[in-house]
């Protein structure tokens, strides 16, 4: 899952991570087989960049990684990037959905540190906020 982190850091799309180099380091072998494989650069207009800090995406792998990982986070991280991915005209649909299911993710979590935070029950803060029978 370094994709969608990286593109949570950067608010970017970071699509599929293709290498273009690997090698083989065994031990006590000194010769190897040659293979190459050439891979197609990006055709057309070039992407927009946007640099990533290095520190920035450690500390978010840290944190979504650490001891226990929150699946909510992980859902919602997923659907941010999914969204992300298809942020493109024609695609305007599959963006806001994939953005509710991020949120929708991240709303039980959420509702329960507020609660903790303040002392208030969860139906108290829904119904203060509206939304009664929810």
């Amino acid at each position: 899952m370094v994709a969608p982190v990286i593109s949570f850091a950067t608010n970017a799309r970071i699509g599929q991570v293709e290498p273009h180099l690997a090698f083989e380091e065994t031990v006590g072998v000194t010769e190897r087989s040659f293979v190459e494989y050439f891979v197609a650069d990006e055709r057309g207009h070039p992407s927009p960049t946007r640099e990533a800090d290095p520190d920035a995406i450690s500390d978010i792998m840290r944190s979504l990684y650490g001891a226990q990982p929150n699946q909510s986070l992980l859902t919602a991280l997923a659907h941010y990037h999914a969204a992300l991915d298809n942020y493109f005209i024609g695609g305007e649909a599959l963006v806001v959905e994939h953005l509710y299911m991020a949120a929708e993710a991240l709303r039980e979590p959420v509702l329960a540190q507020f609660s903790a935070t303040t002392g208030r029950s969860e139906a108290d803060i829904m119904a203060g906020e509206g939304h009664e029978g929810r």
